[in-house]
């Protein structure tokens, strides 16, 4: 069944969103911007937890402050930067000197993808944003935490489709776009994703690190566009011998101008291990654009 259950970030400013999921967390109360209670964003594994208390304070607090001097506390300093990208994107950059090869954990909007950190203790990356007024929280190993707020002008142009998942479970997102055919122009999916602003087209981006938390999404600049037509999407399935016979778990999401968020969830058993190297289709998971000139 699919749900609206994502509601855009509207209404406060972008400092206030930061400063009430600063204060939020820092209680390790869930987070909740305009509607949107930022701890419910739960992990696609039922046994592993949603979004921990995290801290957001400039200076990690230690648990016995007359044993550490103030070199310590400065060197343990965290803090999570984005500014918006092209075609809605958002550069982030991500920085814990404290916490130098440590995994980190970024979750926006119902999305979640895994990381990890420099030797430096730094990770910079590009990624779209699902929001105007988008909120990113980052986890770093669980414990220490920042919070983001970016404006995103241009969010509101874009068409946009999220799978997302957890281990190795052979997922793929796939767009054709305008009648294109598999390995054509206009077939967007990982080995083939475009590039965002390149000619005003669609382009695809992967986030997270393999065996941890994963999203794929599919954009489309409908507001932008001079071509009519329609793109189809599919969430495709491939049969290794790493998820043969498992019971997988995702989630699609889709975003459209002018409208809420829609998400669906998906739970199911892959054939067995003698059918290693074929595909499922799933047609369903997400619905296809329908693309006119503006």
């Amino acid at each position: 069944m699919r749900v609206t259950g994502i509601p855009p970030l509207l209404g406060p400013d972008a400092a206030e969103l930061a400063a009430r999921a600063r204060s939020d967390l820092r209680i390790g109360l869930p987070v909740a911007t305009g509607g949107v209670v930022m701890a419910a964003a739960e992990t696609l594994a039922p046994e592993a937890p949603a979004i921990q208390r995290v801290t957001v304070e400039t200076d990690a607090a230690p648990t016995e402050p007359d044993k550490l001097d103030d070199a310590a506390l400065t060197d343990c300093r965290v803090s999570f930067d984005g500014t918006p990208g092209p075609a809605a994107t958002v550069d982030m950059v991500l920085r814990a000197t404290c916490a130098p090869g440590a995994a980190a954990t970024v979750h926006h909007q119902g999305m979640i993808f895994s990381l990890a950190l420099s030797q430096d203790g730094e990770a910079a990356f590009t990624v779209p944003a699902l929001a105007e007024a988008a909120v990113f929280i980052a986890d770093i190993d669980a414990s220490e935490g920042a919070v983001a707020v970016v404006t995103v002008p241009d969010f509101g142009q874009y068409e946009r489709a999220v799978l997302q998942w957890e281990g190795a479970t052979g997922l793929q997102l796939h767009a054709l776009e305008f009648g294109a055919a598999y390995g054509n122009d206009g077939h967007l999916w990982q080995a083939s994703m475009g590039a965002p602003g390149a000619e005003a087209g669609g382009f695809m981006m992967r986030m997270g690190s393999e065996g941890g938390h994963m999203a794929e999404i599919y954009s489309y600049p409908a507001a932008m566009t001079d071509r009519a037509g329609q793109v189809a999407l599919s969430v495709e399935i491939e049969v290794t011998a790493d998820n043969c016979g498992r019971e997988i778990a995702a989630q699609t999401m889709q975003f459209h101008p002018g409208a809420e968020p829609e998400a669906l969830d998906l739970t199911m058993t892959l054939p067995g291990c003698d059918t290693v190297g074929e595909f499922l289709i799933l047609g369903d998971m997400l619905d296809d654009l329908t693309l006119t000139p503006r």
